[in-house]
Parts: C-alpha cells; sequence; structure tokens
C-alpha cells in the first residue's frame, strides 16, 4: 500500500474545503448510544462524483485525526463496523511509521465509482473524544490502490444536508398559507 501523501495531508493541512468539483465525498454524523467513555457515533458516507470525463474511483483513505478519535492505532471501532456496499470493502488500519490511523475503502475492477455517479452505504461507528459533533475530515482519493500513477486527488469530506424535521414542517404550513391566501384573492 503506498501512503506517503498522508502524512503531508494530515500534518501540512493541504486540505481544501472539499474535494474537486468533480469528485466528494458527503457524510452525516449520527449520534450512537453511548457505554464507555467517549460519545459514541456513526459516519455515513456517499461518494459523489459529477464529472462524466474523471477516471474512476477506486480507493478512498479516510484520516482519523487521533487527538479527536483516541490514541494512535487505538481508533475505537464500535460494533459491527465498518460497512461498504457490494463490490466494495472497508478496512480500518494503523499506517505503519505515522501518526494516524486511517480507513480505507475500496473496490475490485467493475464495481468502481465512474464519473457521474453517486454511491452510498459506507459507515463506520466510532468513539468520539473530541468537543461537541464530529465533523469534516481530510481524505485522498485514486484510481485504483494508491500510488504516484493512481493519486487522484484530495479533500476533505462535506456535511450533507439534512433538513431537520421542523424544518419540512415549517415548508408546508407555509406553502399551504400562501396557496389558502391567493385562493382568497378575487382574481
Amino acid at each position: 500500500m503506498w501512503l506517503p501523501k498522508l502524512s503531508a495531508l494530515f500534518l501540512g493541512c493541504m486540505v481544501s474545503a472539499g474535494a474537486s468539483a468533480a469528485f466528494q465525498v458527503q457524510f452525516t454524523a449520527t449520534p450512537l448510544p453511548n457505554v464507555g467513555t467517549g460519545d459514541v457515533y456513526r459516519y455515513n458516507y456517499s461518494l459523489v462524483s459529477d464529472d462524466v470525463a474523471d477516471p474512476a474511483v477506486r480507493n478512498v483513505i479516510f484520516l482519523f485525526d487521533p487527538a479527536l478519535y483516541g490514541d494512535v492505532g487505538d481508533l475505537q471501532i464500535v460494533g459491527e463496523s465498518p460497512n461498504a456496499p457490494d463490490g466494495w470493502v472497508a478496512d480500518v488500519f494503523l499506517v505503519p511509521d505515522q501518526v494516524l490511523d486511517v480507513l480505507e475503502i475500496g473496490t475490485v475492477p467493475g464495481a468502481e465509482l465512474a464519473g457521474g455517479e453517486t454511491l452510498g452505504g459506507f459507515s463506520v461507528a466510532f468513539r468520539w473524544f473530541g468537543e461537541g459533533v464530529p465533523g469534516s475530515q481530510p481524505y485522498i482519493y485514486c484510481s485504483d490502490e494508491c500510488s504516484d500513477e493512481t493519486f487522484l486527488g484530495e479533500g476533505s469530506t462535506v456535511s450533507a444536508a439534512v433538513p431537520e424535521p421542523g424544518t419540512l414542517a415549517l415548508f408546508a404550513s407555509a406553502s399551504l398559507l400562501a396557496f389558502a391566501r391567493r385562493r382568497r384573492q378575487p382574481h
């Protein structure tokens, strides 16, 4: 496995606010029942490739800051996790001679994420030792098992907007009021 870019990405903060417009990873952080120290959350990831001309993405590596997710080599995965959709595998491991744990998701030929596609179903449950809710995390992505020849880019996960139930109710109420008002107005 090729991982020289990981230290520079993690320690050098080379990550942009999001990946290129062509590829990004969206996430939601869901709280789970807590047993033991640290809060328990699940990241749900979706891979999004907007540009049909992009090379197929077959490998994504997520970086976990030991200060937020537990000591190096001690990323505390919870339950039967990580999960990946059919044709993809997910594995958590410590990078030798590095200062971080990683989650790698990859696929076999024929199941890669082609340009113009979105793929969900990736998740990992973990203990969170940071303040507040877990947020964005850095990643790199490749067209095959990562190497200098297959490296495609890097980014930070982007929060997937999930409307609050109250927001939907407010929108529905406002729509009904506007409709009722319009019906009352003389033509």
